[in-house]
């Protein structure tokens, strides 16, 4: 009987210790499961972060690409109206010139000051040539 009882003790460890080894492979297999659940939880964070990142860089290389072809229609129209009105002020200082003022480079500095307003041109060219035949005639008439 004490043989007996032994074995049953025995065979009750055996058992015991297989329930926890079996305890322990599942608390293994829970851990190893758990991690793996993590780092695909964390490898899909960065594949959306990554993709938003992607999404946010070519929303900028796309509002850059509207900005220069802005910039480009802006540049092109300003020149297109500085052209024009070069233009327009080469011919107003035609009209001047052929009125019988001869300093072209004049003329052209003074429809740019007045902002291409040919009377004003006219008047500030006609009044700086009196002053400059005034000064230079009383500079002549003065006693000797």
């Amino acid at each position: 009987e004490a043989a007996e009882k032994a074995e049953r003790k025995r065979k009750a460890k055996e058992l015991e210790a297989a329930a926890a080894k079996r305890r322990e492979e599942a608390k293994r297999k829970a851990r190893e499961a758990a991690a793996a659940a993590r780092k695909e939880a964390a490898e899909k964070a960065e594949r959306k972060q990554k993709a938003e990142e992607e999404e946010r860089r070519q929303n900028n290389a796309k509002k850059a690409q509207k900005k220069v072809a802005a910039d480009k229609s802006w540049r092109i129209a300003q020149f297109s109206r500085s052209t024009r009105s070069e233009r327009d002020l080469e011919k107003k200082a035609q009209l001047i010139m052929a009125m019988g003022f001869k300093d072209e480079e004049r003329v052209m500095q003074l429809l740019r000051q007045t902002n291409g307003d040919v009377s004003e041109a006219v008047e500030r060219m006609s009044s700086s040539s009196s002053s400059s035949s005034s000064s230079s005639s009383s500079s002549t008439s003065s006693p000797a």
